[in-house]
């Protein structure tokens, strides 16, 4: 499957919530979190070099042979891909039904 949409720019500080300087929890679709490895992906996946962007020092990567579903605050989703950013995973991309699209909105 590649990648052919705009990739999102990936380069604000995801560890510091907006107020106060906490720190945010840990967010997860499925198996994968944010701020796991390439390694700890591929425990779950199998993942493919999709593009690269030397400015930003990002890595997208198209994910297959895994878990076909995912739950995403209770609503089942397939993991389509992930964005790696010095060596963690900074973004996690999903397919969901437009239906469930919405109402998520």
């Amino acid at each position: 499957m590649a990648m052919n949409f705009d990739i999102p720019d990936i380069t604000e500080n995801g560890e510091k919530a907006s107020a106060g300087g906490q720190r945010r929890k840990p967010r997860r679709i499925g198996a994968l979190r944010l701020g796991d490895t390439l390694r700890a992906v591929s425990r779950h996946y199998t993942a493919t070099l999709e593009n690269k962007d030397e400015d930003k020092e990002a890595e997208f990567y198209s994910l297959s042979e895994g878990e076909e579903k995912a739950s995403f605050y209770g609503m089942d989703v397939s993991v389509t891909g992930i964005c790696i950013r010095k060596k963690k995973v900074a973004a996690i991309y999903v397919e969901m039904t437009t239906k469930d699209r919405d109402e998520f909105i």
